[in-house]
This record gives structure tokens, C-alpha cells and sequence, in this order.
């Protein structure tokens, strides 16, 4: 290397500091453009993630009230095993989805038939 090589005059370093500062400058906003568009990015992803909870409560709450009317509930319980199926009530459900189940007020309407034939079985 030649002495003359390693010397650099004053504007050749005051134009490479000023490059090297521009260059920092132009990094900075391509950074903050990047942590701004992660930020949206995780806003997108915390909003699909609570999609599916959304989507099993409306589930479960037509299921439910599917049950405390006494109707048939086949297709609310299908609904219900698609969003969650490994719930475990399904396959006990299953079992009364095509008829329903009787309701709280259908159960104590048959209570006195019921135990006036217990008692005449006695």
C-alpha cells in the first residue's frame, strides 16, 4: 500500500460521513415502516384468532337454545361439532339431536302421572 493511499483529504471524509449519515437516515424510516407494518400485521392476527371463539359461542348459544325449546337440534349440533369437534358433550348429543329432548316444563307436566302410577305399582 502507498503512503499517498491511506490519506484522504477533509471533503472526501466530510462527504462520507455525510453519505454514511443519509444511509442511517434512510435505514431509520425503512425501520419504522417495518415496525409499523408488524404492528398492523399482529393487530390482523389477534383479530382472526378470536374468530373462532366468536364463531363457537354463537354455536353453542343456538345449540342452547335449540335444547330449551325442545325441538330438534340436528343441525345446531352439527354446526357446534364443526367448530369444536372434539367437545365432548357431541356424541351424548347426538343421540337425542333428531327428536330434541323434553323440556323442564314437558318433565314436571308428566311428574304427577309419574307418581301417581308409582304409587298404584306399590
Amino acid at each position: 500500500v502507498e503512503p499517498g493511499q491511506l490519506f484522504i483529504e477533509r471533503p472526501e471524509i466530510d462527504a462520507l460521513v455525510k453519505s454514511a449519515g443519509e444511509a442511517a437516515k434512510a435505514e431509520d424510516g425503512r425501520l419504522a415502516a417495518l415496525e409499523q407494518s408488524v404492528s398492523q400485521l399482529s393487530g390482523k392476527v389477534e383479530a382472526q384468532a378470536s374468530q373462532p371463539k366468536i364463531a363457537m359461542a354463537i354455536a353453542a348459544s343456538a345449540l342452547k337454545s335449540a335444547l330449551d325449546r325442545g325441538a330438534p337440534f340436528a343441525a345446531e349440533l352439527e354446526t357446534f361439532a364443526a367448530i369444536s369437534p372434539d367437545a365432548p358433550e357431541i356424541a351424548t348429543l347426538r343421540a337425542y339431536a333428531e327428536k330434541g329432548v323434553s323440556t323442564r316444563t314437558d318433565i314436571a307436566a308428566e311428574v304427577d302421572a309419574a307418581a301417581n302410577a308409582m304409587v298404584a305399582a306399590a
